[in-house]
């Protein structure tokens, strides 16, 4: 009963944090898609540096999103 419990807790508390913190303009949103894709394509390769690289610039994009800035576009290039 425990473990069901908190994994209850953890359950909503990732669900909100994924409402809150996913992209609304449609912009962002496929940026995150296409960032997100590189991600997918690196580990199918099995290239863990660029896989690693795609992640950081999700993870930049995102608290670019928080700070109200733009997320960078997809060019091919982390930033």
């Amino acid at each position: 009963p425990f473990m069901r419990s908190i994994g209850n807790v953890v359950e909503a508390a990732l669900r909100a944090s994924f409402l809150l913190s996913a992209p609304v303009e449609t912009q962002d949103r496929e940026t995150v898609l296409l960032w997100h894709q590189r991600i997918v394509d690196a580990i199918a390769r099995g290239d863990a540096e660029a896989a690693a690289a795609a992640m950081t610039e999700v993870i930049h994009n995102g608290l670019r999103r928080h700070e109200g800035t733009p997320a960078a576009v997809d060019t091919g290039e982390p930033s």
